[in-house]
């Protein structure tokens, strides 16, 4: 009974003493991963994300070429109806009328006044540090006066046949009558509509050219607008 009571107390003894083995084993297997999870989480230095910007360029060269190409830019117009008498009379010694000899007529026309800016002319530059894009455009000015001969008319005419009306009489009054409808014109609001109105036009060209974030300034009037 002794020699079995021994034996039992060995056979418990062994297997606590495995057990003991298994669990430190464990123990050690955990610590082990843990600890090189730790040492792989020192060693490894953090990942950095860098992000590249794309850069954008503004080519002015490209800009100013296609603005010229508008060449001259017709942004006002303006009608007119003209009808004037006109009479040539010969002088004694070039000074004294001689009645009898008076021709005169009436000629009416219609035309119209064309005003607007040489984009040629225009100067583009760009400021870096503030993206903006400056524009310099020539002053409006009257680019063509386009008479239409279906409306010409000839009124009261009084052809003296000692004094008859020649071509070059008509001639020389529709070139004087055109030069008082471009005068007109000019001292009236066409040249500031014109000017105005070539500014939206060349700002919508250069819109739909620039990249998002810059402005546009005409050069005097101190205002940059942004494009989209």
């Amino acid at each position: 009974m002794r020699e079995m009571a021994n034996e039992t107390a060995k056979d418990k003894k062994k297997r606590g003493g495995c057990f003991g083995r298994v669990v430190l084993l464990a123990i050690g297997v955990i610590l082990g991963f843990f600890g090189a999870s730790f040492a792989l989480d020192v060693d490894s230095p953090p990942t950095e994300t860098k992000v590249i910007e794309e850069q954008v360029t503004v080519d002015i060269t490209v800009l100013q070429e296609g603005i010229a190409k508008a060449s001259e830019l017709t942004t006002a117009k303006q009608s007119y109806t003209l009808a004037k008498k006109v009479e040539k009379t010969d002088k004694l010694f070039g000074k004294i009328n001689l009645p009898i000899t008076t021709s005169s007529f009436v000629l009416v026309y219609s035309g119209v006044v064309h005003a607007g800016v040489d984009l040629k002319d225009a100067v583009i530059s760009l400021d870096d540090t503030t993206k903006t894009v400056v524009v310099a455009l020539p002053a409006a000015k009257i680019l063509v006066n386009a008479a239409d001969a279906d409306t010409y008319k000839v009124l009261d005419e009084e052809n003296n046949i000692l004094n008859p009306i020649k071509v070059e009489d008509v001639t020389d009054y529709l070139r004087e009558s055109q030069h008082a409808a471009e005068k007109a014109a000019a001292e009236s609001k066409v040249l500031a509509e014109a000017q105005a109105n070539a500014e939206e036009v060349v700002r919508a060209m250069l819109e739909t050219a620039l990249p998002e974030g810059y402005s546009i300034m005409f050069e005097g009037d101190g205002e940059a607008w942004p494009s989209f």
